[in-house]
């Protein structure tokens, strides 16, 4: 038993150590998508996102997105508030993505805002979503939901 746990312990160890010497192995975008025989496929998807300021309207910060999957871009418009792109423990409700989201963005002002994502679909193709945004109040939960398609990208 005691050698079993000293394998153990050296495996983890060198599995720890290959990471820290190859970072592009947790940097990498790397997808699950369900297949109609409900095995998984795995797939590298390229997200970036760009932001650029639109300016202020009667003293209320713009974001102008755009979102590039696999090279191609595709400009999402002008949004309320300031951007910043979302992790998988990040954005608003520290939640992180939601179900199927492979990446997002939030743009958030004055205690809402919308959600920009980046959604795997079955076919294996994306769908860029925009839902909306409201951090609560004492009378109403927050919220984060109503997402609808904005882009069908077929693959």
């Amino acid at each position: 038993m005691a050698a079993f746990l000293v394998a153990l312990g050296i495996a983890v160890l060198s599995g720890g150590a290959y990471v820290a010497m190859n970072p592009e192995v947790i940097s990498k975008s790397t997808t699950q998508e369900s297949t109609p025989d409900s095995s998984s496929v795995f797939t590298d998807t390229s997200i970036q996102w760009h932001f650029t300021s639109a300016g202020e309207i009667d003293a209320m910060p713009y974001t102008n997105v755009a979102v590039v999957v696999e090279g191609k871009t595709y400009e999402m418009g002008k949004f309320l508030g300031s951007c910043s792109e979302i992790g998988a423990n990040g954005g608003i409700d520290g939640k992180g993505l939601v179900a199927g989201e492979l990446s997002a963005a939030q743009c958030y002002f004055a205690g809402g805002g919308q959600e920009i994502g980046v959604f795997a679909h079955e076919d294996g193709g994306y769908q860029i979503m925009v839902g909306e945004l409201d951090e609560g109040s004492a009378e109403a939960p927050a919220f984060r939901g109503d997402f609808e398609i904005k882009v069908d990208i077929q693959p």
